[in-house]
């Protein structure tokens, strides 16, 4: 890790920081359909919700304890239980501290987390495409972290003018136990 940087779970404590930087996306960017920042309830019931899926919610932090990022994964289409090895990869950068590595230090982790859990078979990532804000570097990001495009989800999105597609990417490189 550089910079003086850590990963570690996220707790209650940092749902504050989490909102912050979510809270920019959701106002700024089409990372997130999200177009209002939900409230800190709602972000403690999300994190709550992975907690009881028994899956990872990290966070990365400065030397000072800041929270710099956050990741987790989420499963996917959790009703249906075909779905029981398929989870989703969420990673949000403080829109300041991109390109300085603090997204590869949580993806890594991330992974190597949904591995050692012995019964994820495929990660998706479904990110709206953006060719001119943020998302110029996540089509390079996620395919350097072996994640390869399968699908695009056509004028899905409209949360800014035109309708805005999602790529569909997956990192299928688990083998169930």
């Amino acid at each position: 890790m550089s910079d003086g940087q850590t990963l570690r779970h996220a707790t209650a404590d940092d749902l504050s920081r989490i909102l912050d930087i979510y809270s920019h996306y959701c106002l700024n960017a089409v990372v997130t359909f999200e177009e209002k920042p939900p409230s800190i309830e709602t972000m403690a019931a999300r994190m709550q919700a992975i907690a009881g899926q028994q899956l990872p919610y990290l966070v990365a932090t400065d030397s000072e304890g800041v929270v710099l990022g956050y990741a987790y994964a989420s499963q996917y289409r959790a009703e249906r239980t075909a779905y029981a090895h398929t989870v989703e990869a969420s990673i949000y950068v403080q829109h300041d501290k991109l390109r300085f590595g603090v997204g590869q230090l949580l993806m890594t982790e991330l992974l190597t987390h949904l591995h050692t859990l012995g019964r994820i078979r495929e990660v998706l990532a479904v990110v709206p495409e953006d060719t001119t804000g943020v998302g110029r570097g996540v089509e390079h990001f996620y395919h350097k972290n072996g994640f390869r495009r399968v699908g695009l989800l056509e004028n899905v999105g409209k949360k800014v003018s035109p309708s805005v597609d999602c790529v569909v990417r997956v990192h299928g490189e688990f083998e169930l136990d």
